[in-house]
């Protein structure tokens, strides 16, 4: 998201926590509703009586360290509007945005100051948000295993982003951003859970995920499958039910054949093994040697959240993603801890191929047959030949220096 304000990074210390709302600071609460409070003195969103004005808060508590220039904030929130009129409009909505925030504890010559073509909404160091607070969560859970982390993470995502300006443009992205890094934390704690034959906890994450992407099928399946594997036989039959309501109102589709199967196997009572790359006894559980040769990182992946969750959406929606932009901006890293997320998801792998020592593109297809064992066709052409040798393989093929 650009522009965001960075909260405090993981140190990599297990005691490390979210930093306590202090006496005196300035609280922005934007997931689920806007609402600003210090102490017990709050402003909710009922209360903004004009709309620019809680624009314009709303939009600096996204900023880094709340601070924007002026002109970048008038285009930001009235885009379509020339110069003239959205500098005046800003002009009107900072001095109501002040009247309003007169009610909070606040050295009111701190509030919205403008300097040097700038607006600050408030000394950074006494503000905090919800916003903030749910990214860092998010951070400190990722990677760590700990399901504990994870929930803390997911009880801190309370709702939308600003579901009040659902159509306000520059909500969106950081709202449809928010959301996936939400799904994904409850995406992976079931995955943890389910790993340590946690079903009944499992269970609980993906209903929540249910309730956040109601029309993702593969949840309502795993949902299904889960319930099955505890027995609960009605149950798995009325989330089958329950999706095939949803699809049908929503895309208007039927589930897919393979979800037709599993929901008449069901029905049947057969016995439905967990599709899981974990093996599972009553007092061991053992992970599966992955099939990857990504490097071991030797320091942190820390930020990047939001960027992360966007690659993973697109890896999982697209065949082919590319990742472009100026070198050492961290291209490699960021598509590395990608794919170190997906190893469980292909059967056969995720693989780097590192194309920086060649100087010819007809050398690619060999070199990416020799990395994986595959003797090319030498009847065909070798970009077709390596196409036909991988038309039956899972996996996920990590091209660097492309």
């Amino acid at each position: 998201m650009s522009g965001r304000t960075r909260p405090p990074q993981h140190t990599g210390d297990d005691s490390f926590a979210i930093p306590s709302v202090k006496s005196g600071t300035l609280r922005i609460e934007l997931l689920g509703g806007f609402r600003l409070a210090v102490g017990d003195a709050e402003i909710p969103a009922s209360a903004w009586r004009s709309h620019n004005a809680s624009q314009i808060v709303k939009r600096l508590a996204l900023a880094p360290d709340y601070i924007l220039y002026r002109d970048l904030l008038a285009d930001l929130l009235w885009p379509e509007t020339d110069a003239a009129a959205a500098a005046n409009n800003l002009r009107q909505g900072l001095h109501v945005a002040r009247r309003y925030l007169r009610q909070l504890p606040l050295d009111q010559t701190l509030v919205l100051r403008s300097i040097n073509e700038r607006v600050h909404l408030y000394p950074a160091e006494h503000v905090s948000t919800d916003v903030h607070d749910f990214e860092l969560a998010a951070r400190m859970a990722f990677g760590s295993r700990d399901p504990d982390r994870y929930w803390e993470a997911a009880e801190r995502y309370s709702g939308l982003f600003l579901p009040n300006d659902l159509y306000e443009e520059w909500t969106i992205q950081c709202r449809e951003e928010l959301t996936a890094i939400y799904r994904a934390i409850l995406a992976e704690v079931a995955d943890l859970h389910e790993a340590l034959n946690e079903l009944p906890r499992a269970i609980d994450a993906l209903r929540k995920l249910v309730a956040a992407e109601p029309a993702n099928e593969a949840t309502h399946v795993r949902l299904m499958r889960l319930y099955a594997a505890q027995g609960k036989r009605s149950q798995a039959l009325l989330q089958y039910q329950h999706l095939t309501s949803i699809l049908a109102t929503t895309v208007e589709i039927d589930p897919e054949p393979e979800t037709q199967q599993l929901y008449q196997d069901i029905k049947q009572g057969k016995n439905l093994a967990l599709s899981s790359s974990v093996s599972r006894s009553n007092t061991t559980t053992t992970l599966a040697t992955p099939a990857t040769n990504l490097p071991i990182p030797v320091t942190s992946f820390l930020g990047r959240t939001q960027e992360l969750a966007r690659l993973l959406k697109e890896i999982a929606e697209h065949r082919l993603v590319t990742l472009v932009g100026p070198g050492g901006i961290g291209k490699t890293r960021l598509a590395f801890e990608a794919a170190r997320g997906l190893i469980d998801n292909y059967a056969d792998g995720v693989w780097l191929v590192d194309l920086s020592a060649l100087d010819d593109p007809e050398l690619v297809p060999q070199t990416v047959a020799s990395l994986l064992g595959i003797e090319l066709d030498e009847r065909a052409e070798p970009i077709d030949a390596l196409a036909e040798a991988l038309r039956h393989r899972e996996l996920l093929l990590v091209l660097d220096n492309c």
